[in-house]
């Protein structure tokens, strides 16, 4: 029998964090865990529901519903029974969930992890003074497990840059999760009647451009009903005539430009600044750039490149051409530096950003001229 795909089960929590609090509550995991919900990644993190040190079932019960689980190998980690039991759910929804576990060695060698040497053989120590040996064999079983995947360790990386080391976490997770989200199982009993009603509510025929929200409890299928009209509403085109190509390119065309950006704008609108501040300058300036060159300059202004470019391409607002360059629709590109021309209608040199060589020249010229 085949292990369940992800897209299986119900999820309330795309990340789930597992981690040493006193060690980087404040400093790494912090920083981990406000990225993740900054680019719209739901993650929970394990001092939600602990009080004092008790673990109950709620917080075993955000493991099992969560997509991932990012353990984040710490000095003091094994000194946590909490983390331990934590660590050893995680390793039991892989294997029965298919979750995905994305290990992490903070200031940790990788090998005291797996083989419980240095700090870890001191934890364990003292744990063979208060714990039977089935509870201490399962933390050793999962500490192997879990240390031998596929990992990130933070003296290997950038010089151990932990802001870098953010970056590529999250967007490892975006990555991950934007292929998952495309994935439908061809076994769903019963999804043809949701979805043919969802159809109902969409009435593409009538041509008109519609919103329809899906609400309901964690897990009841939202996600999958949704998946499943955006993959059988995009095969609506596949393998017709040329000719209704051609009509519906030609319906699209005669839209209003006006209506287009307001449609565009809302999800424009639903952006961080950061977020929007990039996609300004792909609009303005970067289009066609090797992403790499961007990603530069954007770091050195202090945002999170990668981050950012993943954020635009989930939402379908930039694209990563086959010779690494970054692309952009038309109407997005118009709608970018039309947000630029409403920032001043009638003083050019008081917008934020300038494309039109002429009116940089311009406006250059006359602050010198100025001075």
């Amino acid at each position: 029998m085949a292990a369940p795909s992800a897209s299986s089960y119900g999820w309330s929590y795309d990340v789930f964090l597992n981690f040493r609090g006193v060690d980087t509550c404040k400093t790494f995991t912090g920083h981990l865990y406000n990225a993740l919900e900054s680019a719209g990644i739901h993650t929970f993190g394990d001092d939600k529901l602990r009080t004092g040190e008790e673990i109950g079932l709620e917080l075993l019960s955000a493991i099992q519903q969560s997509r991932i689980s990012i353990p984040i190998f710490s000095k003091n980690y094994a000194s946590s029974k909490w983390c331990l039991n934590e660590l050893v759910k995680i390793v039991e929804c892989r294997k029965t969930m298919n979750q995905l576990v994305l290990p992490i060695f903070y200031d940790v060698d990788p090998s005291d992890v797996c083989n419980q040497t240095g700090n870890y053989e001191e934890a364990f120590q003292k744990h063979n003074n208060h714990f039977h040996q089935r509870i201490i064999d399962e933390w050793k079983e999962a500490l192997r497990e879990v240390g031998v995947l596929k990992r990130w360790d933070l003296k290997n990386i950038a010089n151990g840059h932990e802001a870098t080391l953010v970056q590529l976490v999250v967007a490892a997770v975006i990555n991950k999760l934007r292929k998952d989200s495309r994935i439908v199982s061809n076994d769903l009993v019963g999804i043809q009647s949701h979805a043919e009603k969802m159809m109902s509510l969409l009435n593409i025929k009538s041509g008109d451009v519609k919103i329809v929200g899906v609400w309901g409890l964690g897990g009841i299928g939202k996600t999958t009903i949704a998946n499943v009209v955006y993959n059988v509403g995009g095969s609506s085109l596949f393998r017709v005539q040329r000719s209704a190509w051609q009509c519906t390119l030609k319906m699209l065309q005669e839209i209003p430009n006006e209506e287009v950006q307001k449609k565009l704008r809302i999800s424009f609108d639903g952006l961080r600044d950061w977020q929007q501040g990039i996609f300004l300058d792909i609009a303005c300036f970067f289009i066609g750039m090797d992403k790499n060159i961007a990603y530069y300059i954007w770091n050195q202004c202090g945002f999170y490149a990668e981050i950012g470019i993943d954020v635009l391409c989930q939402k379908s607002l930039v694209k990563i051409g086959e010779n690494n360059e970054l692309k952009m629709h038309d109407q997005l590109r118009d709608l970018g530096r039309e947000i630029i021309r409403q920032e001043n209608l009638k003083v050019p040199g008081e917008h934020s950003r300038l494309w039109f060589h002429q009116v940089a020249m311009h406006v250059l010229e006359k602050h010198m001229v100025g001075s």
